[in-house]
Order: C-alpha cells, then structure tokens, then sequence
C-alpha cells in the first residue's frame, strides 16, 4: 500500500478589530497548503520534517492608544490555532489522529510556545503579545509530519489526506503562555 499525500490546508478566521481606541488585523503574510508526499518507506518511517521551516508566516498588528492617544502599555493580544477537524481526513473515508501533524511556533519578538507541537482540535494558545512601539509581530509556523518516533505513518491507509486549520486572534486575553 501506497501513502500519497497528506495535505495540510491553512483556513484562517481573519479578526479585524476596530475599537473605540483599538485596532488589530491579523494577516497572512506567506503561507498557504502544505502538501507532504510520502513516496519512500523511509518517508513513512521516520516522517518528513525538512523543507516547511516557517512555511507560514502571519503578521499580527495591534494598537491600543486609549491612555489619551499613548500606547497602551497594559494591552495585550493572543493568537491560537486549532484544527477543524477532530481528525486528519482521508479522500477514501479514511481519518488518521491529529497528533502525525506538529508544528513549531517562532515569533519577531513576541512569547511564543516553545517546541514541537501535536496539533489538537481544541483552541491552543501559540503567542501573546503586547503593545510594542512597532505595533507589529510576525509569527511563523513550521510544520512536521510522523516525524516523533512514535506517530509514524507505517500502519495507516493509503490515500489523500487533508486538514484545515484555524488562526484565531484574541485581542481581550487575560494571560499569558503558560
């Protein structure tokens, strides 16, 4: 049996925000599907973690000047990912779990997860940020797959896999990455 492709599709909930004294816009930069053939065993044992280093790359901006025209210094914004899916759908009625897919979050200056990451369906904070005198952060996302040793891709169905994912800018939070 042959693995094909396993699609990662980016879906992005675009949040432009217009407050009183507040604006925030999330953007995507660079970035787009990322497709991962599997053509060799040795692709389907130990993954494919080369080639999608910051494949995408989104710019969050974000101002709050409601201390009489200043920055906000207090103002805070989070950016989160979740898949759609509670599992990495195949062409053929087939599904694989989520966590073959990891990602590693970097950031211009901002608090970014650390490490490699399972994706999950469920709403996962990757960077807070706060108002900075550019007012911009850039955030970039690589991405791996069955690339951890023990979610390799050997037992699961041929196909076409894919996989939407959702960016959510949060321009209200009460924290920071724990």
């Amino acid at each position: 049996m042959k693995k094909f492709i396993v699609v990662l599709i980016a879906f992005l909930t675009l949040n432009n925000i217009y407050g009183q004294n507040t604006t925030s816009r999330l953007t995507i930069i660079k970035g787009g599907s990322v497709n991962f053939h599997f053509n060799s065993y040795t692709k389907l044992d130990n993954g494919i973690e080369t080639g999608y280093n910051n494949w995408t790359n989104l710019q969050v901006y974000f101002i709050d000047t409601t201390n009489a025209g200043a920055i906000n210094a207090g103002a805070n914004w989070e950016l989160y990912i979740k898949a759609r899916t509670a599992q990495i759908d195949g062409d053929g009625g087939n599904s694989m779990p989520l966590d073959k897919v990891e990602y590693q979050v970097t950031t211009s200056s901002g608090t970014a997860i650390s490490g490699w990451q399972q994706l999950t369906n469920s709403d996962l904070r990757i960077v807070s940020g706060g108002a900075n005198p550019s007012n911009t952060e850039n955030v970039y996302i690589s991405y791996r797959v069955g690339a951890s040793g023990t979610n390799d891709l050997l037992n699961e169905d041929a196909g076409y896999y894919y996989v939407d994912l959702i960016f959510t800018l949060d321009v209200s939070p009460g924290g920071v990455i724990p």
